[in-house]
């Protein structure tokens, strides 16, 4: 008679919930990466948005002597073409105190997205003594 040992190996079902847990395992880590990726362009963008308009910005701020309200719109060059600026400047209650607003939109994939800049700038020469 011959004496049961243990059988060694895996069976069937024990390899088919492993290679489940492993497609699993697999596409959620894959999930994550996409996920990662996206943001850092996203980031990425919002970046490059927030140094073109710093560029607008200092332009305006090389052009105080001539600065008014009203309202300017245009594009960047290359490599930026895809980048839009517009400028809107408005008097406040304050002599000579302007505020301007740059707004930067540009084409992401499928979605537009836009950003936002604020500043006060002083137009010295409207300043009476």
């Amino acid at each position: 008679m011959r004496s049961k040992r243990p059988q060694k190996g895996f069976t069937l079902v024990e390899m088919v919930v492993a290679a489940a847990m492993l497609i699993i395992g697999a596409t959620a880590a894959l999930s994550a990466i996409s996920a990662t990726l996206s943001g850092t362009r996203i980031s990425s963008e919002y970046a490059t948005a927030a140094l073109l308009a710093n560029q607008k910005l200092s332009d305006v701020e090389s052009q105080l002597d001539t600065l008014s309200a009203g309202e300017q719109q245009g594009d960047f060059q290359s490599p930026y073409q895809e980048y839009h600026w517009a400028q809107n400047t408005e008097s406040t209650d304050v002599t000579a105190l302007y505020k301007v607003t740059i707004t930067i939109t540009w084409t992401s994939g499928i979605s537009s997205r836009q950003s936002q800049f604020v500043s006060y700038e002083i137009n010295a020469t409207q300043i009476s003594q």
